[in-house]
């Protein structure tokens, strides 16, 4: 088995310009690695369409493709390689890795689509979604961000290469492989949801239960998301009370998904209670010192997984049901939806202004 890492650039947010790969065996050493250009048919306009927006925005101002154009236009059209990049991504031993690599598969099915050539299936594996996963984010890191976590070093790299970016992906699953002490194969099967099928010209990723990829909340309606925001930003803000008798003082505490994705405002009303009990809320169960269970027979906590691996290494956190968490702190479950429901009746349209 090898893995094919690949990333595609485009001249336009939409018209392939490169596809860029990197070869290697199963212990990431690199077998072949090259830039293919291609010459687009199309503008290239990388940076906003809006010139009042790139002049107000110095982050609007777009990126810098790692050729001049006339390198790109002077390069055989997409057709062209049609059959070299077939045969790379559907040759049955090449695991293909790509980071947000459904956006690359994308624009294979367009240019597909412009030059009338068929559709071609073959499976991709993501590690932006596999980093996801990993960390518990239930928003879409960028490379950056995954980059300075796993302390890779890219200094040397040239950004917006194709090939040069498909490296730094293959560096980004090794840092992971590296993180958990696995292998890219033992990666995957670890994060289900990092597996996608492209097939017929669409893209679709495998679900797991309690996958943030899946996300719940995160990826509902519009009033769901502004509660989420309400949540983060009131669970940020809202302090400890200092005291060296309260309960759950120096307490980071973290609820079951179960519960937290279905009650928002009695959300708010915990992140008060624990804090007035010397505790924090947290969402990251690899912060959490405490973390309050519910029976739900149907559905699966994100956090669990995390929690679990946590106290076979006998890290410092307890499980505790949310009877008896909120026993300890003189309420009951009873008690937080009876106020739950009269906090929605008189102050949730206040809040959500």
């Amino acid at each position: 088995m090898k893995y094919l890492f690949f990333d595609l650039e485009c001249s336009d947010g939409r018209h392939v310009c490169s596809f860029g790969y990197v070869l290697t065996d199963e212990n990431f050493s690199v077998i072949e690695k090259k830039d293919i250009l291609i010459n687009p048919e199309a503008i290239f306009h990388t940076g906003a369409w809006s010139k009042a927006k790139r002049e107000k925005n110095e982050r609007d101002r777009g990126i810098t493709l790692a050729y001049p154009k006339e390198e790109f236009v002077a390069s055989p059209k997409f057709d062209y390689y049609y059959d070299l990049i077939k045969s790379l991504l559907t040759d049955k031993d090449n695991l293909v890795v790509g980071f947000a690599c459904d956006n690359d598969a994308r624009f294979i099915n367009w240019a597909c689509d412009r030059y009338k050539l068929p559709y071609f299936s073959y499976v991709i594996y993501d590690m932006q979604r596999a980093y996801r996963e990993y960390k518990e984010l239930t928003n879409q890191p960028s490379l950056d961000k995954a980059l300075v976590d796993l302390s890779v070093d890219v200094s040397e790299h040239v950004a917006h290469r194709s090939d040069e970016d498909a490296e730094v992906t293959m560096l980004v699953a090794k840092g992971l492989c590296d993180r958990l002490g696995i292998s890219l194969k033992e990666l995957i099967e670890k994060y289900p949801p990092c597996e996608g099928v492209v097939a017929d010209g669409k893209i679709e990723f495998k679900h797991a239960p309690g996958s943030v990829c899946d996300g719940g909340r995160y990826t509902g309606s519009n009033n769901l998301r502004r509660n989420y925001k309400v949540f983060q930003t009131h669970m940020r803000k809202t302090k400890p009370k200092r005291g060296a008798t309260l309960p759950l003082k120096g307490e980071k505490v973290c609820f079951s998904t179960v519960f937290e994705d279905k009650h928002f405002t009695e959300m708010l009303l915990l992140i008060d209670l624990v804090a007035d009990n010397g505790g924090k809320c947290v969402t990251r169960a690899s912060e959490a010192s405490i973390y309050v269970t519910v029976d739900s027979p149907n559905k699966v906590c994100r956090r669990e997984r995390i929690i679990n691996e946590r106290l076979k290494k006998s890290a410092r956190i307890r499980k505790v049901d949310i009877d008896k968490f909120l026993s300890m702190l003189g309420s009951s479950y009873e008690s937080l939806l009876e106020n739950g429901a009269e906090f929605r009746k008189n102050h949730i349209g206040k809040i959500l202004e």
